[in-house]
């Protein structure tokens, strides 16, 4: 798919070599300008992972504290909504399927709750496996804010985070 090719000479007691080339463009100065205002150092803020898969929780709170970020774990949605009240994050990842309470209604709860007691929205990005697009859909319309699929890759996931917590204009 990059054109290029791969290969391996190998002698029996001797040992291997391995080879390939790829052919990979030059990143332009857009791109370049766009990855390093990702990846720049940002403001440090709370955010509350709610995941039960233990896997992915450290997966997760490993990304999130190399980022500089303050990281709250809870494992299910009702845990979620208990620690949303106790830590005020600044942003919320909430996993969709989980037992006790899925993501989806833990986000329709805090958004109920907010409203009623005229809180500052918390932004709250969707983390699932589920990648078709009524799942996205099913995100949004519960009231989150994003939507990320799984595996979460690193940039995309920090990508997410930074447009979030951009000022509202």
């Amino acid at each position: 798919m990059m054109g290029g090719e791969i290969g391996v000479d190998s002698t029996v007691g001797v040992g291997s070599t391995f080879h390939f080339t790829a052919r990979l463009e030059l990143a332009s100065q857009a791109q370049l300008e766009k990855r390093a205002e990702v990846l720049a150092p940002q403001r440090k803020r709370n955010v509350l992972l709610v995941e039960d898969h233990p896997i992915n929780q450290m997966l997760a709170v490993m990304l999130l504290e190399r980022a500089g970020h303050r990281v709250g774990v809870a494992a299910t949605g009702l845990d979620g909504i208990a620690q949303w009240r106790s830590l005020s994050p600044d942003l919320i990842l909430m996993d969709v399927q989980m037992p006790v309470m899925d993501g989806l209604e833990a986000t329709r709860r805090i958004r109920e709750a907010e409203a009623a007691e005229k809180l500052p929205r918390t932004p709250i990005i969707a983390m699932t496996a589920n990648a078709f697009a009524e799942d996205r859909d099913a995100c949004l319309a519960a009231g989150m804010d994003a939507y990320l699929s799984k595996p979460v890759k690193p940039e995309t996931m920090h990508e997410a985070i930074a447009k979030q917590l951009q000022p509202r204009r």
